[in-house]
């Protein structure tokens, strides 16, 4: 019983990603994502460089706490530095619009593939939530 506890409190609080988001808005409102559906602001839809199209990613803002489930559909963000661009939708509910770019932990929910693998091979990095937010804060060497 105590290792099945501490095998399943390793497993706790890890993070897929870290990184800076950004949104976008009307401006590619009917435009064809990589995926071949036409973008929606309305829709709680992402663009990733690597991840899976369909692949569902919970992305938390470090700034305000706010939480959201979206969709990758896209590929992106072109802008060195930033993880993941999120829909219009996601940025009001997760409150980043204000501020444009934001820091965020991803955590893939449901990966898009059938083969599991390209998930796991498209996380570029793994830290614990504390890991994470501490270099979100720059105390991290």
């Amino acid at each position: 019983m105590r290792w099945i506890l501490l095998l399943l409190a390793g497993c706790a609080g890890r993070v897929d990603q870290l990184g800076r988001a950004s949104w976008t808005g009307d401006s590619l409102a009917g435009k064809t994502t990589a995926s071949g559906e036409k973008f929606d602001p309305e829709d709680m839809t992402a663009s990733h460089r690597t991840l899976p199209f369909d692949t569902k990613v919970r992305v938390h803002n470090l700034k305000s706490g706010r939480k959201v489930k979206v969709w990758i559909n896209d590929r992106g963000p072109s802008v060195k530095g930033r993880v993941i661009g999120v829909s219009r939708r996601a940025a009001e509910r997760l409150r980043m619009i204000e501020d444009g770019v934001v820091p965020v932990e991803l955590k893939v929910k449901r990966c898009g593939s059938r083969n599991r693998r390209a998930c796991e091979l498209a996380r570029p990095e793994r830290r614990t939530v504390r890991q994470a937010r501490r270099k979100a804060r720059g105390r991290d060497r």
